[in-house]
This record gives structure tokens, sequence and C-alpha cells, in this order.
């Protein structure tokens, strides 16, 4: 049975420290701030025309005397020939966390007005406060990009974009699907996968099919056939639900997809691997590039349509071999491809000459018993055969 369970730091170590970016811990908060809401959640880091901070070399020290500012900005319709409703309701976040990791929400109600603009006048916050507006529309809720109060105070302008829905599958791309393998005692294979969707229209996308908690399923992902352990970096239970079957699971997200935004998903898994394995994979919409990275210590090869290359920019301490697909995978496709090799904690270990000659031996016996009895019977028959006959009285 298919089980869902929390992601392991165990699995791939240091790689998953290396896919999971500070994006991870902001979308973490934003869950927290918008309380996990009946419908798919969008974050606000997903949304908006607002030049997101970037991490610099250099972290600023923050002062720990509160500041007061106003919090603005324009709201739009990023979907032509859509207008927005008037008095649109607004909801200001304010997001804190600790040094212990605590994470306290305060929220601000607020409105659109005619123009279409808000305004939020007398916030006072820490400096350091995470702080973007959100709102609900088409059942969807979504907003501004992040901001971050400073030592100054300064007026924050945090423009809104907001998008109607679709339900067309086409406007949907993979653009890269990346796979890193690793191997494990017990003939175990465990697979790293991230997946990077671009939504191409000016509408966000969910399907019309509903997961088992009846919410709106946006991308789904069917992994190996024979995929077991299936984890997730965040969100189990909420964002991510598992379909399929047992032998041919899917991970079903339920984040809509936004334009003009990288729609990353991140699962691992395991698969049964025994000297080999076939990986056989259905794609449900366009894919541009396939990628498989396996560790050269494996002594693992892949066979298929692809081109290899090798990789140390995944791990400085140990290097990998990347193979990439050689050609575009159609909506609907399907990836066969074939793994080789016996990793070293995996390889069989032989068994001793003598102890396979006595076993062999031991095999074999009960044959030479039975071939000896049928001589020995066929000698008696030859004997009474041709025995002298008494003569006649």
């Amino acid at each position: 049975m298919v089980r869902i369970c929390k992601f392991s730091s165990k699995v791939q170590g240091s790689l998953v420290r290396r896919v999971l970016t500070r994006s991870v811990s902001i979308v973490f908060m934003i869950g927290v701030a918008l309380g996990m809401v009946g419908m798919p959640t969008q974050t606000a880091a997903q949304t908006g025309t607002a030049t997101p901070t970037n991490d610099v070399a250099a972290t600023p020290t923050l002062s720990s005397v509160p500041v007061t500012m106003s919090v603005s900005g324009k709201v739009s319709s990023g979907t032509a020939g859509v207008t927005l409703p008037a008095a649109l309701p607004l909801t200001l976040n304010l997001v804190t966390t600790d040094a212990a990791g605590r994470v306290d929400i305060q929220t601000q109600a607020g409105t659109m007005q005619a123009d279409s603009s808000y305004r939020f006048e007398g916030v006072t916050v820490k400096p350091g406060t995470s702080i973007f507006v959100t709102t609900t529309y088409e059942n969807v809720v979504q907003g501004s990009l992040i901001g971050e109060a400073g030592n100054e105070g300064a007026a924050l302008d945090l423009p809104i974009k907001l998008y109607a829905g679709t339900d067309d599958p086409s406007v949907i791309v993979l653009e890269r699907a990346q796979q890193i393998l690793d191997f494990k005692a017990g003939n175990i294979m465990q697979v790293l996968a991230t997946y990077y969707y671009r939504d191409t229209s000016d509408r966000f996308f969910l399907s019309k099919d509903l997961n088992a908690q009846n919410k709106p399923i946006s991308v789904t992902i069917p992994l190996p056939v024979g995929a077991q352990s299936i984890a997730f970096t965040n969100n189990v239970g909420t964002r991510y639900s598992i379909g399929g079957s047992p032998m041919l699971p899917s991970v079903q997200d339920t984040r809509p997809v936004l334009p003009g935004q990288t729609h990353e998903v991140i699962v691992s898994y395991n698969v049964p691997y025994d000297k080999g394995a076939p990986i056989d994979q259905d794609y449900p919409f366009t894919t541009q590039m396939v990628e498989v990275l396996i560790p050269d210590d494996a002594g693992v090869r892949l066979q298929g349509e692809f081109n290899a290359n090798p990789n140390i920019s995944i791990n400085p301490q140990r290097s990998y071999t990347q193979y990439n697909l050689k050609q575009p995978i159609k909506a609907g496709g399907r990836l066969i491809y074939t793994l080789e090799g016996v990793p070293p904690n995996q390889a069989i270990t032989a068994v001793p000459s003598g102890s396979t000659r006595s076993s062999n031996s031991a095999d074999f016996l009960p044959i030479v018993l039975l071939a000896g009895l049928i001589v020995i019977g066929f000698v008696l028959v030859i004997v009474y055969l041709f025995r002298p006959k008494r003569g006649a009285k």
C-alpha cells in the first residue's frame, strides 16, 4: 500500500538541502498565515509585480525597535478582458519568526478603492517582519509578493495582480523534470524528483479533477510503476495527495499554477532495484527536458535515448553522470528506460567453491541412488531371463 510520510532528512542528505531554497520557508510561513483555506491556496510569493527581496552576501543587522509604516499598492487584472469586482476585500498579513522558529501572524482587513488602489496606514511592526497582501478571487487565494520591514520604517509598495482561471491542460508545460538516484542496501533505489512547470497563458490553471478530499487538482504526476514510500518536502495532506493505484501511484498537486511563475513540485520515492530495473513513467503534459543523475560510485548505467555528461555541481563531494533525454515528450507521452549494474552495497557475496561442490553433491545424491537401483534391477532381470533351465524329470 502506498503511504505518505514526512520528508526524511536521510533522503539524499545534502542534495535535499541544495534543492530546498529560502522560498520553502516563505511558502510554509504563508501557508500558516492563510490558515490552509478550503480551496487550493496560492501563496503571495507567486503573484504580483513587485521586486522580491533578494538574498545578499551580508545580512543587515535588524533593530529590535518597532517601526510604524504604510503599505499600499494597485490591484490589477492579469487576464485580458477580465474586470475585477468593485470593493474587493483585502487582507494585510504580518508574519514574524523568532530565534526559536516560532511563527506569529497578525492580520488587518482592508478594501480595494474605486481607483483599484489600497492603503494600510499606521502599521506598526518589528524590522524584519514579512509583509504581504492577499485576497480571494475566483475561489483561489492570490496576492502580492512579499516585502520586508526595514529599520527605517519606509512606506512599502506592493502591487497585486489577479488572474482568472482555466482548466485547459494545454496551457501547462513541464519545462524540466530532474531525477537524482541513490542506491540503498536491500535492493532499493531512492529517487529525489523535482518538477518545474510553467503556465503559458494569462489564467491560473486548475483541472476539473478532484482528489479524495474533494479539492481541485492542478498538475498530476504519474510515478514509475512500483513506486512506494512517497514523501514530500512540506504541505503533506494539504497541498499534495496520492492518487492512482498501489502499483501505479500518482502525485496530485492542489496548488494552482499561476502565469509567469515557476511552479515547483518536489517528491521522493523508492523503487525496487535488483541488478537493474526498467523505469516506466507517463507524462501528461508537454515535457521539454528530462534529467537523470546517477552517482558514479554506484556502478549503474542508463540505457535509453539519453546523452550522458559528467556533473560535479550537484554535489562537489560526489561525482555524477547526468543523462539528458534527447527529445521532448509530447503531452500524454510515455518514457521507458533501463538501469543496469550492481551497486557496491547491493553486491551478492560469492559462495565458497567447497560449499558449492558440497551443495551440488547433495542435490544430485537422490539421482545417483535412483540410477544405481535401476542398474541393479536391470542386472537381476538379465540373470533371471538367462538362468540355466532345469532338466525335465
